[in-house]
């Protein structure tokens, strides 16, 4: 059995850190005080296309409008 190559590496890397930020924008999507519909469309966005869904979750869903709930106002 052959070992892995640098390229090899660096993709379980990228889908490591890819994974760990998909569980954070989760959880802060489930934290926000967005309506429940409005929450679980972003969540099977970001698990269903996570690249994608992930740029388009912190670029365009307003995140400033929808604090999470236990921020203090």
């Amino acid at each position: 059995m052959a070992g892995l190559t640098v390229v090899q590496y660096s993709l379980i890397v990228f889908a490591i850190i890819i994974f760990i930020i998909e569980i954070i924008a989760i959880i802060e999507v489930s934290k926000s005080k967005k309506n429940l519909c409005t929450k679980i469309l972003w969540i099977l966005f970001i698990l269903c296309i996570p690249l994608i869904g992930l740029m388009s979750y912190f670029l365009l869903s307003n995140r400033n409008d929808y604090p999470p709930e236990d921020y203090p106002v």
